[in-house]
């Protein structure tokens, strides 16, 4: 850890608080199935009959995924095929993680939820440039997830992170490595979260109040 100033420093404090692992949230976070150069002939711009939802880093819009994104460059669907089904998990609420940053974006780690009243389907597909938290293999809870992409959207552990990962990437494996609130206390947070997610600044003040 490099602590470069005395904000560093606060952050390193704080983020002390937290011990819950996931295995104590009984979550666990995995990378986005689908490899998009591998899978291109399954892979459409448009949904139709016989396609599944396929997320990439484009969908995240205000802490939710927005789906389809017509027009773009990014594709939006995969056809549901028995060769591409083991790509795919649960129609269910997830909280996605982008694994590359770019260098101009204000947060190193960029959260939001996937939810299922949003976007209906019975199997999605994630890209290989996003990690997931899931249960398991299943969805989480509503307000556990909004409370985990309050958590990682936060100044906060935006400040922690630069001071043990110098690169825009943003693995599985740091994921896992950070310390997080009690599932209770996530959950609370998620409770604080309505239909629209707060700006950075009533969030980082949603965080202060609720955890600390």
């Amino acid at each position: 850890h490099l602590v470069m100033g005395e904000s560093d420093q606060v952050a390193r404090q704080k983020m002390a608080r937290f011990t819950a692992t996931l295995d104590h949230l009984g979550v666990e976070v995995s990378t986005g199935r689908v490899v998009d150069f591998r899978a291109r002939q399954f892979i459409v711009k448009e949904p139709t009959q016989g396609t599944v939802p396929l997320i990439y880093p484009c969908h995240f819009n205000g802490g939710f995924v927005h789906w389809p994104r017509l027009g773009g460059r990014k594709p939006n669907a995969i056809l549901d095929d028995e060769r591409t089904r083991e790509l795919f998990v649960p129609g269910a609420i997830y909280v996605l993680v982008k694994r590359f940053s770019a260098k101009e974006e204000r947060r190193r780690i960029v959260a939001c939820m996937y939810d299922p009243h949003r976007i209906s389907a019975k199997h999605v597909g994630f890209e290989n440039h996003l990690n997931y938290f899931h249960a398991h293999g299943r969805g989480l809870s509503m307000d556990l997830a909004k409370g985990l992409t309050a958590f990682l959207n936060s100044t906060l552990v935006d400040v922690y992170f630069r001071q043990f990962n110098g690169h825009t990437q943003v693995n599985a494996t740091d994921l896992r490595s950070l310390r997080y609130p009690q599932r209770a206390e996530l959950e609370s947070l998620g409770q604080e979260v309505g239909e629209v997610f707060p700006t950075q600044g009533e969030l980082d003040a949603l965080i202060e109040r609720e955890l600390f």
